[in-house]
């Protein structure tokens, strides 16, 4: 391969050149290892205009998935990032992140990558360029946010990398909202990563409180509704804060000023998830005289912002499957079973296997009337990879019950053969 070509040919300066080149590739996100390109090409074309503040950020990443081996396309690549450069010089666009050096970057080594011969023409003046601009005093901070950002929306597995660049750029700017947002992001996600249902600790609350501190300036009053969702979504666990979550999720709601903007789409599919499991966790379920005067407060409240967030259409180039699982799950913890079985249908189940899972579990359940699927919902009309998605499923469960293998592959057959039965 390319990088392969490198170690094989250098000599003298070359030597030292490319390892400078080399290590400025390292700061690009590793999508060698990504399995699901096809999926994030599609989720980065709508979550660029949901996050419009790191549009350029989004066009490095949907550049640098166009070179993935299983979706090559370099000229593609090249496209998106004169798009991007365009973008960055704009007198009009956000000013909170610089993905200058990210572009440059991404256009050598797809420039490496098309090189049949070696290294490309003109590589050593392209790597002193980049050493230029890296080492600029006056966009050090931008330089490595940026790239703390497209690694956090790319390198799923190196959460640490990610947070050393951010505390990089915020070493150099403390009060920068969108260093201390990414960092929060971070630290809630390693927290996660060990224990999902646990409650953010001391250090990860402080994140969030001074970045909300920090997200109170007039120039951040398009990102702050998501960041108040993310905020939300982060202390959920925390039985004290479900006020302040309930307070987060009605600001965020109603200072989104048009509800038809599809870069809204995080923001509320965010603020249903939090609504969900408060929902879940005071008692919706109940009959009001079993709740508290509290918790029929707090689901007063709940229900007047799921009522706000369900007016939201996202348009058909703005489809979100996440956002309609979320919408298909506040349904079917309401038995609204026709309308989960709808949402659920959107929320693309042929590669989430809990919306097959539920989609399944519906249609077979004696007590979803038939008025509920006369849509013509069926088994026989399912994507197969709704069939394959649950098989996938069956064999997670068998080898975390049995520990084997061949259990795994039996209760995994059983399920083929019986959906496919259906």
């Amino acid at each position: 391969n390319a990088f392969g070509r490198l170690r094989n040919q250098r000599t003298g300066g070359a030597e030292t050149a490319s390892n400078v080149m080399d290590s400025h590739f390292q700061r690009l996100p590793d999508i060698s290892q990504l399995s699901d390109v096809t999926d994030l090409i599609e989720k980065f074309k709508w979550k660029r205009q949901s996050e419009p503040w790191l549009e350029t950020v989004h066009l490095v990443a949907l550049a640098l998935l166009h070179t993935h081996q299983a979706v090559v396309d370099l000229p593609k690549s090249l496209e998106i990032l004169t798009e991007a450069e365009k973008l960055q010089n704009s007198p009009n666009y956000f000013n909170f992140v610089d993905a200058t050096y990210l572009i440059k970057t991404a256009r050598l080594r797809i420039k490496l990558l098309q090189s049949c011969n070696g290294f490309p023409v003109g590589w050593k003046d392209d790597v002193a360029e980049l050493e230029a601009e890296w080492g600029r005093p006056d966009t050090s901070a931008m330089f490595h946010g940026s790239i703390g950002w497209i690694k956090l929306r790319l390198g799923y597995s190196k959460l640490f990398e990610v947070e050393d660049f951010l505390k990089e750029a915020n070493a150099k700017e403390p009060e920068n909202f969108l260093w201390l947002f990414g960092l929060a992001i971070v630290r809630s996600r390693i927290r996660r990563n060990r224990d999902f249902i646990s409650s953010a600790d001391g250090p990860e609350l402080k994140l969030w409180e001074k970045a909300e501190a920090s997200a109170s300036k007039p120039a951040y009053d398009q990102v702050r509704p998501l960041f108040q969702a993310r905020y939300a979504e982060a202390i959920i666990s925390k039985d004290q804060m479900h006020s302040k979550c309930l307070e987060l999720v009605e600001s965020a709601s109603n200072s989104c000023r048009s509800k038809t903007d599809p870069g809204l789409v995080e923001t509320f599919r965010l603020c249903l998830k939090v609504c969900r499991i408060l929902w879940d966790l005071r008692g919706g379920k109940n009959a009001k005289s079993e709740r508290t005067a509290e918790e029929n407060e707090i689901i007063r409240s709940v229900e007047q912002v799921v009522a706000t967030v369900l007016k939201f259409q996202p348009g058909e180039s703005h489809d979100s499957p996440d956002f309609y699982d979320q919408v298909a799950r506040w349904h079917l913890s309401n038995k609204n079973f026709g309308l989960a079985i709808k949402n659920f249908r959107k929320a693309a189940p042929e590669r989430n296997i809990w919306a097959a899972k539920y989609l399944i579990d519906l249609i077979q359940d004696p007590a979803v009337s038939s008025a509920d699927t006369e849509s013509g919902v069926s088994l026989a009309v399912f994507h197969p990879g709704i069939i394959s998605a649950m098989a996938v499923l069956a064999v997670a469960v068998a080898i975390v019950a049995t520990d084997s293998i061949q259990a795994a592959g039996i209760l995994a057959a059983i399920v083929f053969s019986h959906f496919m039965a259906c």
